[in-house]
């Protein structure tokens, strides 16, 4: 929910509902209403957005997975060590807090991640509307 509405944010921040509107219209002047065709160069390009939606995501998630397994491997080896701690009831809160913090600390990068992708998806954009 959160990140939905940062999404949103940042799409109308950096000002590309105007180029979504513009990549609309040119569409619709290259591809009237009732014609449809899709060459493969289409298609291509279709696919390798649709691969860097994952990609961005993935760089976006991956130290806050990475702090996660940490965290937990470190608690395993505390019980280990140590059978006797009760770890069950501080693994929550601390991952939950580890975690928050990260998000936090990388939450400034999400606008520069986010222009970097859109800026790619318009340059790839007139590949995909045919203009």
């Amino acid at each position: 929910m959160l990140s939905q509405a940062i999404g949103g944010l940042l799409f109308f921040a950096l000002g590309l509902h105007r180029d979504v509107i513009r990549a609309f219209a040119g569409s619709l002047q290259s591809q009237p209403p009732g014609s449809f065709a899709i060459s493969p160069v289409t298609a291509d390009a279709v696919i390798r957005l649709g691969s860097t939606i994952f990609s961005t995501g993935l760089r976006l998630a991956l130290p806050i997975v990475a702090l996660l397994v940490m965290v937990d491997l470190a608690l395993a080896l505390l019980g280990r060590i140590n059978s006797q701690l009760q770890l069950l009831t501080l693994a929550f809160p601390a991952k939950m807090m580890g975690a928050l913090t990260l998000l936090a600390a990388i939450a400034v990068l999400f606008p520069r991640v986010y222009a970097a992708y859109a800026s790619r998806l318009f340059q790839a954009l007139p590949g995909v509307t045919g203009r």
